[in-house]
């Protein structure tokens, strides 16, 4: 059995916290937080915890969110990569990859954009840092043949790559280097 989720309230406010603090963030009364233990989900439903930043006003707690719903997930045909995003990408998602200059990164993103656009999905390879020679040798050294499907767009102006994406609406967009 787990050991009760801690919730801290104010005294004065009433608003609740997963940490405590040495001052209530909703009213700003210092030494007012205290500690009490709510029950884990069960029999009886814990209080949802107020979240005093929310825009809307109107928080919802936890429990009623279909949080447990599987994503859809593209497989992406490289194998390391989809257990690395737990199956592959999400469609409309946003999925960074970072690291240490020279590691491979945009070696592994070729990579990707080949397989993708090799089963016929239109990928776009946004790249503003190397230029369509340096990309184009890559490419050339992963697959001698490169699908047609597989679309280059040399362009560092974010509303230009933004509009090109909105106009050709490829399956998969990669854009190397997001920095530049």
């Amino acid at each position: 059995m787990k050991a009760p989720a801690q919730v801290f309230e104010c005294s004065k406010c009433g608003a609740q916290s997963s940490k405590w603090a040495g001052r209530c963030a909703e009213c700003g009364t210092w030494g007012s937080i205290s500690q009490d233990a709510v029950p884990h989900v069960g029999a009886q439903r814990a209080a949802p915890l107020r979240n005093s930043n929310a825009k809307s006003g109107s928080p919802e707690p936890f429990l009623d969110l279909n949080l447990g719903a599987k994503s859809e997930r593209v497989p992406t045909g490289l194998p390391v990569f989809d257990r690395l995003l737990s199956g592959g990408l999400v469609p409309g998602s946003v999925t960074l990859l970072g690291g240490e200059p020279g590691i491979g990164k945009s070696t592994l993103l070729a990579q990707l954009a080949l397989k993708v656009a090799g089963t016929g999905k239109t990928v776009m390879y946004v790249t503003g840092e190397e230029s369509p020679a340096q990309v184009s040798l890559r490419l050339k050294r992963l697959s001698p043949v490169l699908p047609p499907t597989l679309l280059f767009l040399d362009e560092t102006d974010a509303a230009t790559v933004a509009a090109t994406i909105a106009k050709e609406k490829p399956h998969l967009t990669i854009v190397d280097s997001i920095q530049t």
